[in-house]
């Protein structure tokens, strides 16, 4: 069953319960210097700074959505600033790389930011080079839909002539606040904003826009549509949600949240999001692994009216995609129980 994002509204609309984020017990430097440093090695960032007194807690900000657009513009006047060029996919797919990496917390965000900021340019390639391959571990249909900004970084002539503004990217994201809107293991705080629905918007032009006939719905809208289409629903798991024009999928994250509120898993509902731009697609791909929107979603960057059988596509090339992994994991099992036996040879 298809869900109208375009539905009338009750009449009458009970107002929801809406979550309300637990601020972290206060801890002494050294308890949360213990804590995080421990977790950052865990996870990569063995050689973050240890700054004492510098705050370890992420701080969501009041305001989700105006936090993503001043951090949107402080990335768009970085990437420009550092010699940027016109492929913003790049930039975008740098910030990207940073968000899917996989520490999360609010103890070990701050430092994961603070061993980044440490990275040269070289560095922060790998590290993004990294953060992807682990993505596609996990989701390997989603990480080859977000090909268009993330391909980039296999070609080393592309990657290395964008060192230095990557690097800029990367930092001024961090500094604009990053990590307190996408650093929180609970998703229902990874999905209060559309931080690349922003980004989106802020690199491109109003022409580039028009061509492509773009208009992102405001996240305030957004939010009231999948509310009113909810209210009084009563949801079933199974249901399939599709937006044959999805731009970066703002509206999806809207309505898993509304999900979530009235107490259901976005992982128990079918998402699909087409879109003819593929950058736009590429975005939805990202933003389903940071929303935890579940196993269950379908990308496709094409023309819906020309390609009306694109979630079927997608479906057939996603299983094709998990396929190609198994076997790849397959036979890194293989090869690793083979070097075992081998250094129990030579061992004996």
């Amino acid at each position: 069953m298809q869900f109208d994002l375009f539905n009338q509204p009750p009449e009458n609309r009970p107002s929801l319960n809406i979550r309300k984020r637990v601020k972290p017990p206060k801890a002494t430097p050294e308890a949360a210097t213990a804590d995080a440093g421990e977790s950052a090695h865990a996870n990569g960032a063995a050689n973050a700074p240890r700054t004492p007194g510098r705050r370890r807690y992420i701080h969501p900000p009041a305001n989700p959505h105006a936090a993503a657009l001043r951090l949107a513009e402080a990335v768009t006047s970085a990437w420009w600033k550092a010699g940027g060029t016109n492929r913003f996919e790049i930039a975008i797919g740098a910030v990207a790389g940073v968000a899917l990496w996989p520490a999360k917390g609010s103890t070990v965000a701050p430092y994961v930011a603070d061993w980044w900021r440490t990275l040269s340019g070289t560095d922060t390639l790998k590290a993004l080079e990294e953060s992807f391959a682990r993505s596609w571990i996990s989701r390997p249909d989603l990480i080859e839909c977000a090909r268009p900004v993330h391909e980039w970084l296999t070609d080393e002539k592309t990657s290395g002539d964008h060192a230095t503004p990557v690097r800029a990217v990367v930092r001024a994201a961090l500094n604009a606040g990053l990590l307190d809107l996408l650093g929180d293991e609970d998703p229902y705080f990874r999905s209060t904003t559309d931080v690349f629905g922003f980004l989106l918007t802020a690199f491109r032009s109003p022409g580039q826009s028009e061509n492509l006939a773009e208009i992102h719905t405001p996240p305030e809208l957004a939010e009231l549509m999948a509310r009113m289409v909810l209210d009084g629903t009563d949801w079933q798991p199974g249901r399939s949600i599709d937006d044959p024009a999805a731009g970066s999928g703002g509206l999806h994250r809207a309505v898993a949240q509304a999900l979530r509120d009235a107490g259901r898993s976005p992982a128990d509902f079918l998402w699909s999001m087409t879109d003819v731009d593929p950058i736009a697609a590429s975005l939805c791909a990202v933003n389903a692994i940071v929303w935890d929107l579940g196993p269950n979603v379908l990308v496709w960057c094409g023309d819906t009216l020309a390609e009306g059988d694109g979630p079927q596509r997608a479906a057939k090339r996603r299983a094709q995609v998990i396929e190609h992994r198994n076997q790849y994991v397959r036979i890194a099992k293989m090869g690793a129980a083979i070097q075992g036996l081998q250094r129990q040879s030579i061992a004996a």
